[in-house]
């Protein structure tokens, strides 16, 4: 790879006026450091929300030594903030998104490296703090103290319940450790769930850290027993909590870790109500209606399931008018003893479905006979009966950043 050797490069750090929160990093020539406006939809939510501000960290730099500490700062503030929305590691490199564990060593390195470039350049760390040391004399920067130590000791292993286990909020690195542990134990439990593997991990990671929060890791004897998401924007609200059998008391005993008092906890995504009351302080939430959008009709088809003892024959058409691919006259068969469809396409049809109207029935959401009713639908009493005989998919697992 070339790099330009003109000495015109330099990185710089947005950061949150009232607190000093560094929380993005990159390297540019020229105005970049001032443009507010990015594609990152993390930056993006933290810029629109508070009162920020870009420095630059250190000019007068060649590419090749631009991307070097661009990539170090990000490193550092990777494991060392909770805010950073950098979503490559630097050096217009690939986003780590193989989930593979920064090893002890590899952060060591990272360290090393950091001191001896601030030793050697002790202006770089003079500009990218200055102003935090002036904000910290003030009673603003005394609240925020008070915070910081009250976070980093949320952030660290807690011993709660007895010692029974130790909770902590997951970093970037941690995104493969949790996509195994929901493959290994919760993979089985839904029809139809998002692909939550290590890249999706680290996306939800960015989410709930921009709203205050993160994804919290519950451990018993070292062994990752639950995660979930919590946010505290407005109170503390818990989200996608997943905990093996019988851990459920690990997991309310985290929750009340990360709780202030009197606090308002409002939870989602619980299999069963909790059994506690809901009064002003607590308040326990159904999962919300999210919009599913089919993107690969016959592909949703081949999934789907009857009861064995039934056999279905039927076909219709289906009205798509953004992804034509799925505006066909499909078929659907099977014979008695088979629970998978056969899916093909033909023109002969016993009705007319909008992709919406399908939806609504594949998920469960309306009956066929409800959507008969609709003005748009056309369905015949034996297409009807056809296609009750198709299961559900039910339960689902999904959320708004699929």
């Amino acid at each position: 790879m070339k790099f330009n050797k003109e000495k015109r490069y330099y990185v710089y750090a947005w950061y949150i006026k009232d607190s000093g929160e560094v929380f993005y990093i990159g390297k540019g020539t020229g105005n970049r450091y001032k443009t507010r406006k990015r594609e990152n939809v993390y930056f993006m939510r933290i810029i629109n929300k508070y009162d920020c501000e870009p420095k630059i960290v250190k000019d007068g730099l060649s590419e090749k030594e631009a991307f070097d500490l661009e990539i170090k700062l990000i490193a550092y503030y990777r494991v060392h903030s909770k805010r950073l929305t950098n979503v490559l590691d630097g050096g217009d490199s690939p986003p780590n998104t193989t989930g593979i564990p920064r090893t002890d060593e590899w952060k060591k390195h990272i360290s090393e490296n950091l001191k001896k470039f601030y030793n050697e350049n002790p202006e770089a760390k003079e500009n990218i703090s200055k102003r935090m040391k002036v904000f910290l004399k003030t009673e603003k920067g005394k609240e925020f103290t008070r915070k910081s130590v009250e976070a980093k000791k949320n952030d660290e292993y807690r011993n709660i319940s007895q010692e029974r286990i130790v909770d902590r909020d997951a970093r970037f690195m941690d995104a493969g450790k949790m996509a195994a542990f929901v493959e290994e134990n919760f993979s089985d439990c839904w029809n139809v769930v998002a692909l939550r593997n290590a890249q999706y991990y680290q996306t939800q990671i960015l989410e709930q850290q921009s709203e205050f929060g993160g994804m919290r890791l519950v451990f018993e004897e070292e062994k990752l027993v639950c995660i979930y998401a919590y946010a505290k924007e407005e109170g503390l609200e818990i989200r996608e909590p997943l905990y093996l059998e019988e851990k459920e008391d690990l997991f309310w005993a985290s929750v009340d870790g990360l709780r202030e008092p009197e606090e308002k906890v409002s939870v989602y995504g619980l299999k069963e109500a909790p059994d506690w009351p809901d009064d002003e302080t607590s308040a326990y939430k159904e999962k919300p209606l999210i919009m599913i959008r089919i993107v690969h009709l016959q592909e949703l088809f081949s999934k789907m399931k009857i009861p064995s003892e039934c056999e279905i024959h039927c076909s219709f058409a289906v009205i798509d008018p953004i992804l034509h691919k799925n505006s066909r006259i499909w078929k659907l068969s099977s014979s008695k003893g088979e629970e998978s469809l056969s899916v093909s396409e033909t023109e002969d049809s016993q009705g007319v479905l909008s992709i919406a109207a399908l939806t609504e029935i594949l998920f469960g959401y309306k009956t066929p006979e409800e959507i008969g009713a609709e003005e748009s639908v056309i369905l015949t009493e034996e297409l009807e009966e056809e296609l009750r005989k198709l299961q559900n998919f039910c339960p689902i697992f999904l959320n708004e950043i699929v």
